[in-house]
């Protein structure tokens, strides 16, 4: 039996995709910046902010994760500025040194005690 390059699961970029990739840069970062007028919102305009978030946010996210998750992967502005960096060529690729890898896990368990 000869070793195939494809795996069983594909990585997220392996995945053929339907729709053009420069076509998700406008929302993703449309979304990004109603989350940072949000956050303005909060801020400076208390009032106007909580009624933004209790009464639109809230009741839609709950809807977007249970109905459309995939759009909501693609389109979350957290996960937009996750992979900013490696969209854009600025980060080095760098891999974790296997005793850092070795530990990760009871290192974000101590850190979470923190």
């Amino acid at each position: 039996m000869s070793k195939s390059n494809q795996s069983v699961f594909s990585n997220y970029i392996e995945i053929p995709t339907r729709i053009p990739i420069w076509f998700w840069w406008l929302p993703r970062i449309l979304g990004l910046l109603f989350s940072f007028y949000l956050v303005y919102l909060l801020v400076f305009k208390p009032e106007l902010g909580l009624t933004v978030f209790w009464k639109l946010v809230i009741p839609v996210l709950p809807a977007i994760f249970a109905f459309i998750p995939g759009l909501w992967r693609t389109l979350c502005p957290m996960a937009f500025l996750n992979q900013l960096p490696r969209h854009l060529k600025w980060t080095k690729g760098h891999t974790l040194p296997s005793h850092w890898k070795k530990n990760a896990f009871l290192i974000s368990i101590l850190s979470f005690f923190i």
